[in-house]
């Protein structure tokens, strides 16, 4: 009886990381690309390419490896270091 249960913890247990894998990578394809989101928010444009966050006007930016940096690259979330907000998506 205990191997039943252990094989079906373990089933459940990956099918949860499988869906919620699945879940964060929907919510990602979402997001703007670099281009949309200059072009929902020309203003948010800088000179030399960069952009600024469309909320607070900071151009501090940092990346969030959608499956963690050692995964060699992969999608990516461009999210603003003073308030927080995700601004656009990549990879």
């Amino acid at each position: 009886m205990l191997p039943y249960f252990m094989g079906l913890f373990a089933a459940l247990g990956v099918g949860w990381i499988l869906w919620s894998r699945w879940a964060e990578y929907a919510y990602h394809k979402t997001l703007p690309t670099l281009g949309e989101y200059k072009r929902q928010h020309p203003d948010a444009g800088l000179p030399k390419g960069g952009v600024k966050c469309c909320h607070c006007g900071s151009n501090q930016l940092y990346l969030w490896w959608l499956w963690g940096p050692r995964a060699g690259g992969g999608p990516k979330r461009h999210i603003c270091r003073s308030c927080g907000e995700t601004l656009y998506r990549s990879g």
